[in-house]
C-alpha cells in the first residue's frame, strides 16, 4: 500500500478559499473533498497531480500553515474592484514570476554599479496631468499627433522600445508561462506596474487588442513616473471613486494617444442622427482605438452624461475578453514576452559565470535548447 501524506486543515481551508475547487474536474473535486472530510489521505502521485491540475505550488501542499503571499499590488486596486478580492492563481503566478525577473535585474544593475533612474517617482510630490504629458512626450520623443494616423501594433512596438530602453522592464503574456491552457483574464487584470528606482517592470497582459496594450503601456509608464504600483483592470478606465494618481494615469495615457483637440473636432464632424455610443465606436474606429478611451473622452469632455458613461462601457466590456489566437512561431511568441534589456543583461550574465544557466532558464521559461536561440532573435533586432 502507498504511504499517505495527510494535509494540514489550514491548508485545505486555504486551497478552498485560494481557488475555485468546483471548476476543477469531478475526479479532483471528490479528491480534494475526501481530504477535506478525512475520508482519505493523498499519497505522493495524488498530491503531485492535484498540484498539476489545481495550479497550487507542490510545496505548499506540504506546510503546516497557509503561505504568506501578500501582494502589494492589491492594496492599489480601484475602490470598486470588488472582483480582485481573490486574485486568481494565474494572477499570483505571474505576479511572482515578475518579481523574480524584477530581483534578479535589480541586482544586475547594482553589482555592475548603473546608476538610479533618475525619472521614477519625477512626479511623485505633485502629479500635474499636462506635465506628465509633455514629459511623457519629450522622453519618447512623440508628437502630439504620432498617434492619429500610425497604426497601433507599430507604435505599441516602438513605444514599448522606447521605455525599455530608458531602463524600464517591459513584459508581456496572455498565459501563465508557457501554458496555453492556463490564460491571462483580461476581465481580472489588463496589465500592473511594479516600482523599483533601478529596475521598474511593467506587465501587459497579451490578451488585451492592440489599442488596449498601446494604452496600458502609457498607463502604466505614467504610474512609474507618479512612483506608484498600479494594478490595471476594467475598473481602473470605467468606473468613479477611483485614486488620484489613477485619474492622472488615465487622462495622460489618452490624450497622448488622443489629443482633446483632434477628439473634439472628431466629435463635432460626426452626424447628429448618430447616437453616442455610435459616435464613440466611429471614432474608435476611425483612429483605431480603444472605444473605452473614447467614451472616457466623451465624459470628461462633457459631451454624454454620467448615466451615458456607465451605459456605454458596460456594453463594451461584454466584448472585452474575446478569444485570440495563442498559435504561432514558438520564438517570436518568446520575442514578444520578454524585454529585450533584460535578456541581453542575463545573456551578458550567464556568460560571466554569474548566473547558472538554471536560472536564466527559470526566469525566462526556456530550456538549455531555446534559450541560445532566444538570446540570438534578440541580438539580431529589436521587437
Amino acid at each position: 500500500m502507498a504511504d499517505t501524506f495527510p494535509i494540514s486543515m489550514a491548508i485545505l481551508d486555504w486551497i478552498e478559499r485560494t481557488i475555485d475547487v468546483h471548476s476543477l474536474s469531478p475526479k479532483y473535486i471528490e479528491m480534494f473533498y475526501m481530504w477535506k472530510n478525512k475520508k482519505a489521505e493523498p499519497t505522493f502521485t495524488q498530491l503531485s497531480d492535484f498540484s498539476k491540475h489545481s495550479y497550487i505550488p507542490f510545496g505548499y501542499l506540504f506546510m503546516k500553515e497557509p503561505p504568506e503571499e501578500n501582494v502589494e499590488l492589491i492594496e492599489h486596486r480601484t475602490i470598486n474592484s470588488i472582483e480582485f478580492e481573490k486574485p486568481s492563481r494565474n494572477f499570483m503566478d505571474t505576479y511572482h514570476s515578475m518579481q523574480a525577473i524584477q530581483d534578479w535585474m535589480e541586482e544586475y544593475l547594482e553589482d555592475n554599479d548603473v546608476p538610479k533612474l533618475e525619472f521614477v517617482a519625477k512626479f511623485a510630490k505633485n502629479p500635474d496631468t499636462q506635465e506628465i504629458v509633455d514629459y511623457m512626450r519629450n522622453a519618447l520623443d512623440l508628437t502630439d499627433t504620432s498617434f492619429i494616423e500610425a497604426k497601433k501594433s507599430e507604435e505599441f512596438n516602438s513605444i514599448r522600445k522606447k521605455i525599455s530602453d530608458l531602463g524600464v522592464i517591459v513584459m508581456q503574456n496572455g498565459i501563465v508561462g508557457n501554458n496555453t491552457h492556463r490564460p491571462l483574464d483580461l476581465h481580472e487584470f489588463r496589465g500592473f506596474a511594479l516600482l523599483n528606482d533601478r529596475a521598474p517592470l511593467i506587465f501587459i497582459n497579451g490578451t488585451d487588442s492592440v489599442s488596449g496594450k498601446v494604452f496600458a503601456l502609457l498607463h502604466e509608464f505614467a504610474h512609474i513616473l507618479m512612483g506608484v504600483d498600479d494594478l490595471l483592470n476594467q475598473d481602473s478606465q470605467t468606473y468613479f471613486g477611483i485614486k488620484k494618481e489613477e485619474t492622472i494615469a488615465n487622462a495622460a495615457a489618452a490624450e497622448i494617444i488622443l489629443p482633446k483637440n483632434v477628439f473634439r473636432k472628431a466629435w463635432s464632424q460626426k452626424s447628429g442622427r448618430m447616437s453616442s455610443a455610435e459616435k464613440i465606436k466611429s471614432i474608435a474606429d476611425q483612429f483605431d482605438n480603444n472605444e473605452m478611451l473614447v467614451a472616457r473622452k466623451a465624459f470628461d469632455n462633457k459631451l454624454i452624461s454620467k448615466n451615458d458613461y456607465e451605459l456605454i462601457t458596460k456594453s463594451i466590456l461584454k466584448n472585452l475578453n474575446k478569444k485570440r489566437s495563442s498559435g504561432g512561431n514558438f520564438y517570436r511568441n518568446q520575442k514578444t514576452k520578454l524585454d529585450s534589456n533584460f535578456v541581453i543583461a542575463l545573456n551578458e550574465s550567464v556568460s560571466n559565470g554569474e548566473t547558472s544557466y538554471m536560472d536564466a532558464f527559470r526566469l525566462t521559461n526556456t530550456t538549455n535548447k531555446t534559450f541560445p536561440a532566444i538570446v540570438d532573435a534578440f541580438s539580431g533586432g529589436s521587437l
